[in-house]
């Protein structure tokens, strides 16, 4: 995807409601990596007072969403077929970051290594995403 689309896509992804409430900032999406922050509020923890799994699941497929959108084609749209998560720690407090990595980009299917870091770089959470890559004429037209 090209450099303007992809900040396009970075911005409407940030301004997304569900992405707005969770606090999520991109920092980069670049050569199939992405980079992102966010820090747990009343709005992300359980019952429990720590982060709720679903946020993990979300912040995980976003970050890998993100990190393949810059290696697609202009005309090209990732979705999750398959995501697998692991919490591997409960965390209360603090920014947390998000760094997601494509293991493999096929013509039909992307593999995604994402992991959620607390603020002391101890792994929160990790995801294994399979997303399928289809074609998605109208992504210039929604990003330009």
């Amino acid at each position: 995807m090209n450099e303007l689309l992809l900040r396009n896509l970075i911005t409407i992804s940030e301004e997304h409601p569900y992405h707005r409430f969770i606090g999520v900032k991109v920092e980069k999406a670049a050569g199939g990596m992405c980079r992102m922050r966010f820090s747990p509020s009343e709005n992300t923890l359980n019952m429990a007072g720590v982060v709720h799994g679903g946020i993990y699941y979300t912040v995980l497929d976003l970050a890998a969403f993100l990190a393949s959108a810059s290696l697609f084609a202009d005309d090209q749209l990732t979705v999750t077929s398959d995501i697998n998560v692991s919490v591997m720690k409960a965390v209360a407090a603090g920014e947390m970051t998000v760094e997601a990595k494509v293991l493999k980009m096929g013509r039909r299917s992307c593999f995604i290594d994402s992991r959620v870091f607390d603020r002391d770089g101890d792994m929160a959470a990790i995801g294994r995403i399979t997303k399928a890559v289809l074609p998605f004429p109208r992504m210039r037209e929604m990003l330009s």
